[in-house]
């Protein structure tokens, strides 16, 4: 389902209200907290556009350490399935595997 506003717009709305609302009607502290909620609102919507790729890079590390995977099919599962695959890394791991070499 595709429902507007999308997160990334009420993020900009959010960061639009704080920027030209919020900041020039404060002062002191308050102005300097408004300025820093805005660049949390910023930095979340970097984190969101760049989700994507930091779970394909992710996903495509642990195919190269643990083999493909059912869920490799579905780019969609990646990040839901990414957990599961670092738990049978770390069981690897803590069971002698990939001391060698």
């Amino acid at each position: 389902m595709h429902d507007r506003p999308s997160m990334r717009e009420l993020l900009d709305v959010v960061q639009n209200f704080l920027d030209e609302e919020i900041v020039p009607a404060t002062s002191g502290r308050k102005q300097f907290l408004a300025r820093v909620a805005a660049n949390c609102v910023r930095m979340v919507d970097r984190e969101l556009g760049a989700e994507r790729a930091h779970v394909a890079r992710a996903w495509e590390g642990l195919e190269m350490l643990l083999g493909a995977d059912e869920s490799s099919r579905d780019p969609l599962g990646w990040a839901e399935a990414i957990p599961g695959r670092l738990s049978e890394l770390c069981e690897q791991i803590r069971a002698g595997g990939f001391s060698e070499g």
